[in-house]
């Protein structure tokens, strides 16, 4: 079994900081990436309603 690299409690407090603490780029980058994921979903879900309609 491979071990996980995934919340390991010796990295939480840096990994906290590390979120807490974001650049302006980084955070202009994650708006654009949450923006543009909800966008994804608007159309996905607009295809759903198309399709039962159908």
């Amino acid at each position: 079994m491979t071990k996980s690299i995934f919340n390991i409690k010796s990295t939480k407090k840096p990994r906290q900081h590390l979120r807490n603490n974001m650049t302006e780029p980084e955070i202009i980058i994650w708006s654009y990436l949450k923006n543009s994921q909800s966008a994804a979903t608007a159309i996905y879900e607009k295809a759903i309603d198309i399709s039962k309609a159908i």
